[in-house]
């Protein structure tokens, strides 16, 4: 499977609903194309006015949808978005050649926690870090009650890639298992293209907060974005549930169908993500009211409080972007960053078949301090977030994904 390097044919969906009856409303799909367009230079002549308006009108348009989407469900498709098929198709050859290995050669490089966060992983709890915001919750710190069990360890397995060697992030050095020789120069490529589309949705964020263009820029320099390629192993029908019926253990309710979860329900830390998906699955929390970010929240056990949950749009050519926990601190709450989780299509009584998917969380320089714009505040809508640094939060996410609580100092 490939990307894009442009729209395929793929028309744009109209805007969001609120009560969204299908997959191409709920999510919106959106030809960026007019983002990728260049200025025109001030020496052009005055017969070129009307295309330098029209030009000026797509990129507006484009700009307000993306805040539009922004607002109301956190997540949308892109299209016509100017990444180079070569690019996503090498990264994503190289990178199931990886997961195709032996298991002694993709623990060569193993996420060891403080010292490397990246490399090869095989369990994470992402239910985790969106219950507890990766804090001991206060009462629980001053009488050492035990916290709440551990939800599930997702069922995937994923590598992980960091910022540039001399990049000034502060990050370590990349590392890269032996085989398959290719994996380390295809990646590196791929992560080049994603800072390329990450720079040109965050003008576009700026614009729709109105603030200058260029305003992320000065913050995204040193950038800690991480590029992690995911694998979701295929799976032999539930032996607690051979029919399907919701009758067994390990799945959640859906209706009459129980499903089966690969990738716990959470929301993503950083600014933003961008992802290129390998087949149906991902799936968002149409319903949900915006919810404050980090408070103590136990989203998947309450069963008269279940999402509706919509799937997400299957598209060969674009890439799904949502907003993450960060943006939505910059944005007051003006902007979304939604419930998501990824789980098996068909129910437990059936096979699943192999996923996978490449994800570009774009996070901001770790020493950049993160509060409410001025643009998103007001005698009516005072802060509702102190100042925070963005590295020092992701790191908080990062361990509590793992399991690791703790309460700061």
């Amino acid at each position: 499977g490939g990307g894009g390097g442009g729209g395929g044919g793929i028309c744009a969906a109209s805007a969001a609903s609120s009560e969204p009856s299908n997959v191409a409303t709920a999510i919106p799909v959106i030809d960026i194309g007019p983002l990728l367009s260049p200025p025109r230079s001030s020496a052009s002549s005055h017969d070129d006015d009307d295309d330098e308006d029209s030009s000026r009108k797509g990129r507006d348009d484009v700009v307000r949808r993306m805040g539009e989407a922004c607002r109301d469900v956190g997540f949308f498709a892109v299209t016509n978005h100017g990444i180079s098929t070569v690019a996503v198709d090498a990264a994503w050859d190289a990178a199931g050649r990886f997961f195709d290995s032996p298991p002694e050669s993709k623990e060569a490089v193993t996420d060891s926690g403080d010292d490397y966060p990246y490399g090869y992983e095989r369990s994470e709890r992402l239910e985790a870090g969106k219950r507890t915001g990766g804090e001991v919750p206060e009462e629980a710190a001053e009488c050492e009650a035990p916290l709440p069990p551990p939800p599930p360890v997702d069922l995937k397995e994923t590598f992980s890639l960091g910022p540039p060697d001399g990049s000034g992030s502060g990050m370590p050095s990349r590392r890269f298992p032996p085989d398959p020789a290719d994996l380390g120069p295809a990646l590196i490529k791929y992560y080049e293209a994603m800072e390329a589309l990450a720079a040109v949705l965050l003008r576009a964020f700026a614009s729709a907060l109105n603030l200058d263009e260029g305003w992320f820029e000065p913050l995204t320099d040193r950038h800690a974005s991480a590029l992690r390629c995911v694998n979701y192993p295929a799976l032999p029908p539930d032996e607690g549930d051979p029919d399907g019926d919701g009758d067994g253990d390990g799945g959640q309710e859906r209706g009459a169908q129980r499903v089966r979860v690969r990738a716990g329900a959470h929301t993503d830390y950083g600014a933003l993500t961008i992802l290129r998906s390998g087949g149906p699955g991902l799936q968002v929390a149409r319903d949900r009211a915006v919810a404050p970010i980090d408070e103590t929240r136990d989203d998947n056990d309450d069963d008269d409080d279940e999402p509706q949950w919509v799937d997400a749009p299957d598209l060969p050519d674009a890439f799904i972007v949502n907003i993450g926990d960060l943006m939505q601190r910059w944005t007051n709450d003006e902007w979304r960053s939604t419930l998501h989780r990824v789980v098996a299509p068909g129910g437990a009584g059936r096979t699943a078949e192999r996923r996978r998917s490449m994800a570009f969380f774009v996070n901001v320089n770790n020493d950049a301090v993160v509060e409410p714009l001025g643009t998103c505040v007001g005698e009516d809508r005072p802060a509702r977030y102190p100042p925070v640094r963005a590295g020092e939060y992701l790191m908080r996410k990062h361990l509590a994904s793992m399991g690791v609580s703790f309460s700061e100092e």
